[in-house]
């Protein structure tokens, strides 16, 4: 993704209906993290999803976020934070 010049990351193609690569990832990046959020809190709404929308226009800025949340997990998973301290650290990165 960070190969990607960020003209053609945002450039909208007929061929998708007139969306964007960014459009793309920004979506589904938001319905992760909203059901990442929603299994933590018992509830799931996606409507209610955060919209970065600098995520749509900047591919590097998207693969950063991305490896941030990498990263968290897998501190999370190996016991390295506790369910909390992965939320709050979470919310720092996405806002």
């Amino acid at each position: 993704m960070t190969q990607l010049e960020p003209e053609l990351y945002a450039q909208s193609f007929a061929s998708c209906y007139g969306s964007t690569i960014g459009g793309h990832v920004r979506h589904n990046l938001d319905h992760f993290l909203c059901l990442q959020a929603g299994l933590h809190s018992g509830i799931v709404d996606y409507d209610a999803r955060d919209r970065d929308e600098f995520l749509e226009t900047n591919p590097e800025y998207a693969a950063s976020k991305m490896q941030e949340l990498k990263e968290l997990t897998e501190m999370k998973k190996e016991g390295m934070i506790t369910a909390e301290e992965f939320e709050k650290m979470k919310k720092r990165i996405i806002d």
